[in-house]
């Protein structure tokens, strides 16, 4: 069923409005793609049906399928290489210091719209890694909260089941090996990593106070797909929840010049992460040796803004997202292709998932 102009302001404000998804509107066609297999599974006569009864949909299920629908959680292990070095290398060793000098309890990580849970899984991995390498770390100091909006992104990262493909993407084989257990043709994390997860589904839209305060906030490939505005909000809101000497990824393609004076940059090499300003010095080891400079202020609402790409998902694909007709060297068709087959490989995951458990259940 083919979606009209009409139907397409109505879906792409009301997607807007639910969960800060910014669509531009040459995204038409992806709106009718992601969105056309449910007119059938809900009995909808059209989308203006469809968008009908979201908004009158009180349980919020109609809703939630949208916001699913709309979400692409693609990800992979140890994305652009470098947080996980400024970790390894730089982080984890300044903030064991401060836990054995008492200045700190803990070491506390949010990852935002953590997708189907490589991200949450690679920081735990790094942290294992580091303490099997420095026997005196305080081993469970560390704490990860991953939030995304998806259910079936969730649903995926809570059981930690990855296919063939997925474990290709990034993740070293003797990483692998040491981790994850085989399963068929699938590999599962283990539970000693798994339980330094906590996954919880989470809106960027609602307030922040009920999560707690963060040591570490990784929030990479995500704002991108916000509007300036709520991107302002959203970084202003962040610096009000991170602990001192505290710290910020974002995706190595996005800056927060023009959105944030909340923070400043500290570089090192091709590291880039971000300190509530005027903490830079606070870090200790952290910053030290690294190069801090001053974010450029946010531009007042209504002066002119760099024009983001709009996006094509709601969640991180790519280093570098759609803004013309390549993504990361890619065609966009062929990158959406990739994208299709992907969640079909995750949906036949999860599918598989569920008959297991079944299976159990009846044994």
């Amino acid at each position: 069923m083919k979606l009209d102009d009409h139907e397409f302001r109505l879906l792409r404000e009301y997607i807007r409005e639910e969960c800060g998804i910014t669509l531009g509107p040459d995204k038409k066609y992806l709106v009718e793609s992601r969105l056309g297999g449910l007119l059938g599974e809900l009995e909808c006569r059209s989308f203006a049906d469809l968008h009908r009864k979201a908004v009158e949909d009180r349980t919020r299920r109609v809703r939630d399928r949208i916001v699913d629908a709309m979400t692409t959680n693609e990800t992979l292990w140890f994305r652009d290489g470098e947080p996980f070095r400024v970790l390894r290398e730089r982080l984890f060793p300044a903030w064991c210091e401060e836990i054995r000098a008492g200045k700190r309890e803990r070491i506390r990580t949010w990852c935002a719209a953590c997708s189907t849970g490589q991200e949450p899984y690679s920081i735990a991995i790094t942290w294992l890694e580091y303490c099997r390498l420095n026997p005196e770390a305080p081993r469970e100091a560390l704490a990860i909260l991953a939030t995304d909006i998806s259910e079936s992104a969730l649903a995926q990262a809570e059981a930690g089941l990855y296919n063939a493909v997925e474990m290709e993407r990034g993740l070293d084989p003797a990483v692998r090996d040491r981790w994850f257990t085989r399963e068929g043709r699938s590999w599962r994390i283990k539970d000693e990593v798994r339980a330094f997860v906590t996954f919880r589904r989470f809106n960027l839209q609602d307030s922040l106070a009920p999560l707690g305060s963060f040591t570490a906030v990784f929030l990479r490939y995500v704002a991108i797909y916000f509007d300036a505005p709520f991107k302002r909000n959203l970084f202003d809101r962040i610096a009000r929840v991170m602990e001192p000497g505290g710290v910020l990824f974002l995706g190595a393609s996005e800056s927060l010049a023009g959105h944030s004076d909340a923070f400043e940059t500290v570089q090192e090499g091709r590291a880039v992460w971000y300190v509530p300003r005027g903490a830079a010095g606070a870090a200790t080891g952290a910053t030290r040796a690294a190069r801090t400079t001053r974010v450029p202020a946010a531009a007042a609402p209504g002066a002119a803004q760099r024009k983001d790409p709009s996006p094509a998902t709601a969640c991180p694909v790519a280093a570098s997202r759609p803004g013309g007709t390549k993504a990361g060297g890619v065609d966009r068709d062929q990158h959406e292709a990739l994208l299709r087959r992907l969640r079909e490989m995750r949906e036949k995951t999860l599918a598989r998932i569920g008959r297991s458990d079944s299976g159990k259940k009846g044994d």
